[in-house]
């Protein structure tokens, strides 16, 4: 019947009471399982109470406490009242703050506080803050470096654990950040030379820890390193380079560290260090020429730490090994920022002028598989041609032909180096350009020749070796000491026309019979490092017995057909019937 209501029967109500109850429950249950809203901290703590707790020793921890706590919370939630804003406005020579450290019984913990307060105000004083109150903290500065190093030493020593340490590296990275008058007091009156440079070898363990850097002591160190070069005072910065081990001590421990890290070392020291033209190229080349400095930017090619750069995902492998590698270029190349030296005698005169990138050469790990090396060698060698016999008689290279893989390789090498090298060598151009007007000595011809045979062949070939590479019963033994030779004697060509050429000689000091009398005798040194003919002609004679080495016959051709055009005089004695 319509609009009858059905009446319930007493066994009905339990189960929906049940049901909803049921319903209730895991309600609760649900919001019990919600993470809790993070709620904004209370805007109750005060400068007034702040300075009252300190005055009080039983409060004077948890007072410093809870003024850090509340400028962390200020500058998270941004709270309306400014701890440290209305502190150094009632205490602008935080009297109460520097009184706890001067009654010479404090605890490192306790001492630690104190910095890690200083580290606040400091870090508002240089930011936001620094219109106003920029002198608050260069007074906090002078105070602690006139009256508080002993602190600072003995917080920073070894036996206190990091979370000690790091609050008295963080307040001297402040301190340096103030400016430059105040980064250049922290370096002429804190000992940059000492124990601190023991922390660079510091490292958190603890796995916890490594999230984060305020506790990591290494990267507080670096940091502090860092500060000074950003205040861009060249005085300053000289000044730190010269410290002995502050900056180069860094550099050992940079094949363990993360990318973030390498980035921000390597990356600060290239653009306010190495390419900064007001430092001074002796500071550059002290810091550089430190101990496994270079070798161990060079042992990041193969790095393989933690990637915490966010970096499009084909470039994660070579993001490390590309900043590496830019850094020592830019190191080791330009002759305008870098440590190399315009070498005028092209390493003839027995006095190295780059000692320093000779033995980073030689030192420079160079494998099948590492390009960057390769290519670094190649443009060392292609700014610093004086080094080029140097680093191939003294680099650890075999050059005795076998069908290895070794040997293939530093054939390769040898190959790349040449081929970046130009295409007349340094010495015969700048003997062109030699005025009668200049100041420079005119090098004897003899001198010249020394000076130009090592751009055209290979120190390392000498006439057994090419000899016995380009009569190996390896094809690609031959192969490759058949474009060695091919290689010297076009570069030998391009010489010699160039000595010939008389528009490049106009107004050189250098007459007609000095370039006659060079040409001379280069062809004579030449001629006495090169395969004779004898056995080029009977490398060919053999080669025709086996009808499978066209490429090695047809490069033989050519060999005989430079020899011709170059050294005609070498046919004089030539039995062969051509």
């Amino acid at each position: 019947m319509a609009g009858k209501r059905k009446t319930q029967t007493a066994g009905d109500l339990p189960e929906k009471k049940s049901k909803k109850s049921k319903k209730n429950k895991q309600k609760n249950e649900a919001k019990e399982n919600e993470p809790a809203k993070a709620s904004k901290p209370e805007d109750n703590f005060t400068s007034i109470e702040f300075c009252k707790m300190l005055q009080d020793k039983v409060l004077v921890t948890k007072g410093l406490q809870k003024f850090c706590q509340a400028c962390k919370q200020h500058k998270e939630y941004s709270l309306n009242h400014d701890i440290i804003k209305a502190y150094i406005s009632v205490s602008p020579e935080c009297y109460e703050v520097f009184k706890i450290i001067e009654t010479g019984k404090t605890s490192p913990m306790v001492t630690s506080l104190v910095f890690e307060v200083f580290v606040n105000v400091l870090l508002r004083t240089a930011g936001d803050l620094s219109p106003t109150f920029g002198s608050v903290g260069t007074t906090i500065c002078r105070r602690i470096l006139q009256g508080h190093t002993r602190e600072l030493y003995g917080t920073l020593s070894t036996k206190n654990p990091p979370k000690f340490r790091a609050p008295a590296l963080r307040v001297l990275t402040a301190m340096v950040m103030q400016g430059a008058e105040c980064a250049a007091d922290v370096a002429s009156n804190f000992d940059l030379s000492g124990n601190i440079t023991l922390l660079s070898k510091t490292r958190k363990d603890d796995s916890k820890n490594k999230l984060k850097p305020e506790s990591n002591i290494r990267l507080c160190f670096i940091r502090f390193v860092l500060s000074f070069f950003m205040t861009g005072d060249q005085k300053t910065i000289r000044q730190v380079l010269e410290a002995r081990g502050f900056v180069d001590s860094v550099f050992r421990g940079l094949p363990e560290d993360s990318a973030s890290v390498i980035q921000l070392f390597l990356t600060t020291l290239l653009e306010n260090v190495v390419k900064n033209k007001a430092v001074p190229k002796t500071n550059k080349v002290k810091l550089l020429a430190s101990h496994g400095v270079l070798t161990s930017v060079a042992k990041l090619f193969q790095w393989n730490g933690i990637m915490d750069v966010k970096v499009d995902e084909e470039d994660r492998n070579s993001f490390v090994r590309n900043l590496a590698y830019e850094f020592l270029y830019q190191s080791c190349c330009p002759f305008k920022h870098g440590i190399n030296f315009y070498d005028r005698e092209y390493g003839t005169s027995g006095r190295s002028s780059n000692h320093v990138l000779h033995k980073f050469l030689v030192d420079l790990k160079v494998t099948g598989s590492n390009d960057q090396a390769h290519t670094l060698v190649v443009e060392i060698l292609r700014s610093c041609p004086d080094l080029l016999s140097t680093y191939l008689m003294s680099a650890d290279l075999s050059f005795d032909p076998r069908p290895t893989k070794k040997w293939y390789d530093n054939i390769a090498l040898v190959e790349r180096i040449y081929e970046a090298q130009p295409k007349v060598p340094p010495p015969v151009t700048d003997a062109a350009k030699l005025r009668s007007t200049s100041t420079l000595q005119k090098f004897s011809t003899e001198k010249l020749v020394a000076m130009t045979t090592q751009g055209i062949l290979p120190v390392c070939f000498k006439r057994s070796t090419l000899k016995s590479a380009i009569q190996h019963t390896e094809t690609d033994v031959q192969k490759h000491g058949l474009k060695i030779l091919l290689s010297s004697l076009l570069r030998l060509q391009n010489t010699l026309s160039y000595i010939t050429e008389n528009s490049n000689w106009i107004k050189s000091v250098y007459s007609q019979s000095d370039r006659d009398q060079f040409k001379l005798e280069l062809l004579e040194a030449i001629t006495k490092q090169l395969p004779d003919i004898g056995s080029i002609t009977s490398t060919w004679q053999q080669s025709l017995k086996n009808e499978t080495l066209t490429d090695v016959q047809g490069k033989l051709l050519h060999v005989l057909s430079m020899y011709q055009q170059n050294l005609p005089t070498t046919f004089e004695h030539c039995s062969f019937d051509f």
